[in-house]
């Protein structure tokens, strides 16, 4: 049985990740599996990236035109979205027959061509990163339920109408998708309910299948020596914010998780004092100004064995997002021992269990997520008694070696091997 998993990137984004951390177990397990991606950052013999000069051309400037089709068309900045309207070198017809499972992850920036997956003659895998899958090219529909019918007048354009691009896209997918035989992964239970709910995608039967991760890189180190090593201080409490580009993604909620930081600073004058706040996931050196206590930026980390290390320097991590298919920062940071404060909203149910491994605020309440912070970073024996808990159930239900068999079985199944 050969495989062929395609993403955008190996290593580049949460997505990424998860889509690699199955691979590279697939691979290890003597699976033969190729990953096809337009950006290439390892030195993986099994992950393919641009063959040629061409190639490596066009797979830097199609993401550059999906950009400016979107400023053209009018789509609002604050949104995540792919087009996907451009032909991909990357693609050939008979490169792509020569494999038994289509294994899709997160396509977009022009990845894949709505249009091309008709090519696909073996049964396909997707595995939903986000919801681009089953809306008119929005990544995360931020409350809108349009995907329910036929999205068009979409929230997230400037100029919007029944027949805009979001409804034009949502009817090339519904043109494409009976033609394909399509099954879907959930990374979670709320993710497998929106597949389920949206017009698109209800027909295709779903697999809920969490995003693993290797629980021996991410196991809890000692608190102490690991602040040390990072050169943090030890004599305050460290809340950590990891997360691939929040200054310009909106959905990861930084402005929220700054509204609750401001609203315990100005609770208790003391607050900025003792506290420290830890991020991950970007070079913006202008951080630390906006938010009201002190900030150290580590910038991107992809070493997974230096993000445990950062996981375990920290008492709390901070999942301030608005919409997770999943939420990988949780997982890693419970896997590692520390608790998490998120909202219970969206995949994040699937992986924070209230009071036992963190704390889960009301939808967006800022209050109620500063309350999860202030009773956590506060009270040690609280902390040390779900760490315990948080590791054990991340092993239980998060360990590559579980899901990465649970991706190969499934693979097995549809191809009949």
């Amino acid at each position: 049985m050969k495989i062929l998993q395609i993403n955008q990137s190996d290593l580049d984004g949460g997505a990424a990740r998860a889509a690699y951390r199955v691979a590279s177990k697939l691979v290890e397990m003597e699976v033969d599996l190729k990953m096809q991606v337009m950006r290439k950052l390892g030195d993986d013999g099994w992950v393919a990236g641009p063959g040629n000069n061409y190639q490596a051309f066009v797979s830097r400037l199609l993401p550059r035109m999906d950009l400016m089709a979107k400023q053209f068309i009018g789509i609002d900045s604050r949104y995540s979205w792919s087009l996907n309207l451009f032909p991909n070198p990357l693609l050939n017809k008979d490169y792509i027959s020569g494999f038994d499972v289509i294994h899709l992850n997160w396509v977009g920036r022009n990845m894949l061509p709505v249009g091309w997956m008709r090519n696909f003659r073996q049964p396909v895998v997707w595995t939903l990163h986000d919801s681009w899958a089953y809306t008119g090219g929005c990544h995360v529909p931020s409350g809108c339920r349009r995907f329910e019918q036929s999205c068009g007048q979409c929230p997230q354009l400037l100029n919007n109408g029944q027949d805009d691009i979001s409804n034009r896209i949502w009817r090339k997918k519904a043109a494409v998708y009976p033609e394909v035989s399509l099954n879907l992964v959930a990374p979670s239970h709320w993710m497998a309910d929106e597949a389920k709910a949206s017009r698109l995608l209800s027909g295709f039967p779903v697999t809920v299948i969490p995003n693993g991760l290797d629980t021996g890189i991410f196991t809890p180190r000692g608190k102490s020596d690991s602040r040390d090593t990072l050169n943090l201080p030890n004599d305050k409490g460290i809340i950590l914010f990891g997360s691939m580009y929040a200054d310009m993604d909106r959905n990861k909620g930084m402005d929220l998780l700054i509204e609750a930081l401001s609203i315990l600073s100005a609770n208790d004058a003391n607050f900025a004092k003792h506290n420290l706040l830890v991020v991950t996931g970007t070079d913006n050196q202008s951080l630390p100004g906006m938010f009201p206590i002190p900030v150290v930026s580590l910038g991107m980390i992809r070493d997974e064995h230096m993000l445990a290390q950062i996981y375990s320097a920290a008492d709390l991590t901070v999942v301030p997002s608005r919409s997770e298919s999943f939420g990988q920062v949780a997982s890693e940071s419970l896997s590692c021992g520390t608790p998490v404060v998120a909202f219970r909203t969206t995949g994040l149910k699937d992986i924070v269990d209230h009071l036992m491994t963190g704390y889960l605020a009301d939808d967006f309440e800022t209050g109620d997520f500063a309350n999860g912070i202030r009773s956590l970073i506060e009270a040690a024996d609280i902390r040390r008694q779900m760490s315990s808990v948080a590791r054990q159930r991340a092993v239980e239900r998060f360990d590559i070696n579980v899901t990465a068999r649970m991706h190969l079985d499934l693979f097995k199944r549809l191809s009949k091997v």
